[in-house]
């Protein structure tokens, strides 16, 4: 298998084996393996669904902090939070077709 394309989530990723990934908290330990949902993958010049693709949790973390600033014009009103968003460190292991 050459790529694939995988869901984790919310989002889609175009991984290749041995690439790592941040995606979005996944509740596993580190080390850890997991089998990650197929969309698509490439394998000599044809595009297919039946693909297996092995991950596994490197580690777990939190990402920077983003400031999140609400006003209203000439209502004194005004509101300032800050957000860290909980990411997941993935390396993709193998990629197999489905037998």
């Amino acid at each position: 298998m050459d790529f694939a394309i995988v869901k984790s989530g919310s989002h889609q990723y175009v991984v290749e084996a041995g690439q790592k990934i941040i995606c979005d908290k996944i509740d596993l330990e580190p080390g850890s393996t997991l089998n990650l949902d197929c969309v698509m993958g490439w394998d000599e010049s044809e595009f297919t669904r039946d693909v297996e693709v092995k991950a596994e949790i490197v580690k777990s973390f939190r990402g920077d902090k983003i400031p999140v600033f609400k006003k209203k014009r000439r209502h004194n009103y005004r509101r300032s939070k800050n957000h860290r968003q909980d990411f997941t460190l993935v390396k993709i292991i193998e990629l197999n077709k489905k037998s």
